[in-house]
């Protein structure tokens, strides 16, 4: 099984706003985690809505500088596109500190998503 991974380019912005030091090392730790899952399972454990072809996820990052557990962390949404029975892609949509979590409802959060996903698959 296959997991591609697209980066940071979606989230750029929300990587400056929130202003951990170690956000980019903590999110390639997070994405080795998420794909192990999915080699393994088949499946994300922290998805919360899916589609035949899209699977989105919510997950709590813990960051090493500031060092903060995944309850105080940051909330990465991120979505997995399957491409066949054995390849996805997984794409970073959204990222906020705990912190933040009052200011992104659910209907926010996946109008973002939907917004972010439509500039590069268009």
């Amino acid at each position: 099984m296959c997991v591609s991974d697209y980066g940071n380019c979606l989230i750029k912005t929300d990587i400056r706003r929130i202003k951990v030091e170690s956000i980019e090392t903590d999110l390639n730790i997070i994405f080795v985690k998420h794909k192990n899952q999915i080699k393994t399972l088949g499946y994300s454990p922290c998805m919360i809505a899916h589609t035949p072809d899209y699977i989105v996820c919510k997950d709590r990052v813990a960051t090493a500088n500031p060092r903060l557990s995944t309850s105080k962390g940051c909330r990465l949404w991120f979505v997995l596109i399957k491409k066949g029975n054995e390849q996805f892609h997984y794409i970073r949509c959204l990222l906020y500190l705990a912190k933040e979590e009052n200011h992104f409802p659910k209907s926010i959060c996946f109008r973002t998503v939907k917004e972010r996903l439509k500039t590069i698959l268009e």
